[in-house]
């Protein structure tokens, strides 16, 4: 099989059927809860409460200073959280030892979101049988082996990816033409992606780390984890 490297993590490509997945992406959608981004699920770790598992994901990768972590906890959106402290800007701030302890640090937050949260451990067993994936589909990227996180932490069906952005710029065009709103055009493009989603299906192809922590997750329990003592004393500074 092939292999991508994300961050020095290497990882397995696999190829998933849809017949045998749970999938989620949008944590407003079903089995939103499954994301990380779900605020559904709000963590509290050394007193301090974290709007969702990112939140604190985030706060381990910035550890070393805290009033970057203060800052992360003033954004409630997980998503929006995400991006800004994605950007180029924050690099220097990352802890040092993050490359090689980024995945065991995930797997303690999963733990944490598994222990405080019995319906999350219901949801999880909601999916018995089935291996859970996080789709991300239409996220950055389409070479599985260009190491992109979005084909490490989840995976993509690349065949529904181009209908529905073939069927966008389609409609895009036909908007210029028509003098379209903005506010049409949004709500048109959302639709395509519903209505092709449903619609054309190939399979997902990606590493898919996070959906296959959590089935383990869902079947063992607890995610065996190695975590430095600093980070084990993470103290999320409350904010303002």
């Amino acid at each position: 099989m092939a292999q991508l490297v994300y961050s020095g993590i290497p990882a397995t490509i696999r190829s998933f059927r849809y017949d045998e997945v749970v999938s989620f992406c949008e944590v407003r959608k079903t089995w939103g809860g499954l994301s990380n981004m779900s605020s559904e699920y709000p963590l509290l770790y050394n007193g301090v409460i974290y709007p969702t598992a990112e939140h604190l994901y985030l706060a381990g990768r910035f550890s070393a200073h805290p009033e970057i972590v203060a800052m992360i906890l003033t954004h409630r959106n997980a998503m929006y959280c995400k991006r800004l402290f994605h950007g180029r800007a924050w690099a220097p701030m990352i802890r040092p030892d993050w490359a090689g302890l980024q995945l065991s640090w995930m797997r303690f937050v999963l733990n944490l979101k598994y222990e405080q949260h019995p319906s999350f451990r219901r949801l999880l067993q909601q999916t018995a049988g089935k291996v859970i994936l996080e789709d991300s589909t239409m996220l950055v990227g389409t070479n599985p082996l260009c190491g992109h996180s979005s084909f490490f932490w989840g995976a993509k069906d690349l065949t529904r990816r181009e209908a529905i952005g073939n069927e966008r710029r389609r409609i895009t065009r036909e908007a210029r033409l028509e003098g379209w709103s903005q506010a049409r055009l949004k709500l048109a493009r959302e639709e395509i992606r519903e209505r092709i989603g449903q619609r054309v299906r190939g399979e997902f192809v990606g590493a898919n780390v996070l959906g296959l922590l959590l089935t383990e997750l869902r079947d063992s329990g607890h995610l065996e984890c190695s975590i430095p003592e600093d980070l084990l004393r993470l103290n999320g500074v409350t904010a303002a």
